[in-house]
């Protein structure tokens, strides 16, 4: 499009520089081979006119293809800038949740190791016993309660207080 507006107004320019050269009373025109003679005032007018027309359209097609160009360019910076930000704040997302899982797996490694208090260590280092520790457990990971213990049954023990 842009090309084509450029022919338009070379040829508006050719005819104008055509007009002023040979602007006698009877004008003859020759352009690109082809001759119109006895040319009056009012076909030398409307011949500028007509100029000006093929002229003005040629403008506007360059102006407008140059606007596109311009938009689009524009567009593709916007979507470019918008893109990147895009990415920033997954980025940004992603380090929360990085450093959010991060902690959390700190805390739960925390509160899953097995907490030894000073009550529970004899002055020898061995656990020390007495009648209020409940910290049996059965065969399935559930606290036993310490009434229910026989000490010769090795099996579960709240299986024969639930009939399970």
């Amino acid at each position: 499009m842009v090309a084509l507006g450029l022919i338009l107004i070379l040829l508006a320019v050719v005819m104008t520089v055509a007009l002023l050269i040979d602007s006698s009373g009877n004008l003859t025109v020759t352009v690109f081979g082809l001759t119109v003679r006895h040319v009056s005032v009012a076909g030398l007018f409307l011949t500028g006119v007509a100029t000006m027309t093929v002229f003005f359209l040629g403008l506007w097609m360059v102006l407008k293809a140059m606007s596109r160009s311009r938009r689009k360019r524009q567009e593709r910076k916007a979507m470019t800038k918008e893109q990147r930000k895009s990415v920033d704040a997954v980025e940004e997302e992603r380090a929360r949740l990085k450093a959010e899982n991060d902690r959390l797996s700190e805390q739960l490694s925390r509160e899953s190791r097995p907490v030894v208090t000073g009550s529970e260590v004899s002055s020898e280092g061995t656990h020390d016993v007495n009648s209020d520790d409940v910290s049996s457990v059965t065969n399935d990971g559930r606290p036993a309660d310490p009434t229910d213990l026989d000490t010769n049954d090795t099996n579960d023990t709240t299986t024969s207080r639930h009939g399970h």
